[in-house]
């Protein structure tokens, strides 16, 4: 008689049990990861929510600097935010302000070895607080606000970010004694180093 082979047994794959809390956590990772990609340098501690707000985006957002320095700089960051955000008072969630608190406003400077550390929380509603050692660490807070604010409507909030530079010297250099570059094209420079918190300008003249 004629013996039929034996069918080899084909293992059965494991069933997934259904559960929420890794569709959660892979949620709040995406959300980090969507606020972290606007943000450079990647702060040291970055928490995120789910909710949003809109900016009161007007004069007076960043309201009464502590410092002269930082008056300035306020100045110029107000230049950078949304400038027609209409009718904000009809939102539920909105952001009034710039709250800092400075240990040290008027800190010697800027040398290699400045406290630039700073915290920053930005609510879902209210002021944004920023917590800083000197008005050196209030600066980088800024630009990093600045780096999220690049709407009317600020997503992901409740953000917290705790930051601090990982090296003291981080610079450019410009050989402007191989290659002559005229004033105008200099100050688009500096904008990138604030922009990037570097905190040292070489120039080989």
């Amino acid at each position: 008689c004629r013996q039929t082979p034996a069918q080899p047994l084909q293992a059965k794959p494991p069933q997934r049990k259904s559960s929420t809390a890794p569709a959660t956590a892979a949620q709040h990772l995406q959300t980090s990861a969507m606020v972290a990609a606007l943000l450079w340098p990647l702060p040291k501690l970055l928490t995120t929510g789910d909710s949003s707000a809109v900016l009161l985006a007007n004069g007076t957002f960043y309201g009464v600097a502590p410092s002269a320095l930082l008056s300035r700089a306020f100045d110029r960051y107000a230049k950078l935010l949304p400038s027609s955000c209409g009718d904000v008072h009809n939102s539920a969630s909105i952001l009034t302000g710039f709250e800092v608190r400075v240990d040290d406003s008027v800190a010697p400077g800027p040398a290699e070895f400045m406290d630039e550390s700073y915290e920053l929380d930005v609510p879902a509603q209210g002021a944004v607080q920023v917590r800083a050692a000197t008005q050196w660490g209030v600066l980088r807070a800024l630009e990093t606000f600045s780096q999220m604010a690049t709407s009317c409507t600020v997503q992901n909030l409740p953000v917290k970010i705790v930051d601090a530079p990982r090296f003291t010297h981080r610079g450019i250099m410009l050989d402007l004694a191989r290659r002559f570059w005229p004033e105008s094209a200099l100050f688009p420079v500096l904008d990138e180093m604030a922009h990037s918190k570097l905190n040292v300008l070489h120039l080989h003249l």
